[in-house]
């Protein structure tokens, strides 16, 4: 982080995956922080793999891999195959968020706009 002076366009010509490193070997920097600095603080497109996430993907009946990494590592290549700009990527996170706070638990999701959609 000190080569970037500890700013976003510093980073810019930093790879997404080296700058991920970077992160994850800051003290207190775990997976999710991680993917949430680069989406939001530094605008690389990444997947934020969290517990509402998760939820929502099993819920939906995707094979979920248990914790934060081995789900990105599963997900992420396929969200990031798409077209979504940062901005995308970052609405997506959001709405997959809002709605985990919205329907907390599967019985709840049943009766959402999503109760009928299974993979």
């Amino acid at each position: 982080m000190e080569r970037c002076g500890a700013s976003p366009e510093g980073a810019a010509d930093i790879p997404d995956a080296e700058l991920r490193t970077e992160l994850l070997g800051l003290f207190g920097i775990g997976g999710e922080t991680a993917d949430d600095l680069m989406l939001y603080v530094f605008s690389r497109r990444t997947f934020v793999a969290d517990t509402y996430a998760r939820r929502l993907f099993a819920f939906l009946g995707f094979d979920v891999p248990a914790g934060y990494l081995a789900f990105h590592k599963a997900y992420s290549p396929v969200v990031l195959d798409t077209s979504l700009s940062v901005k995308d990527l970052q609405e997506f996170h959001g709405l997959i968020d809002e709605f985990g706070k919205a329907y907390r638990d599967d019985a709840a999701k049943s009766e959402s706009f999503l109760g009928g959609w299974r993979a």
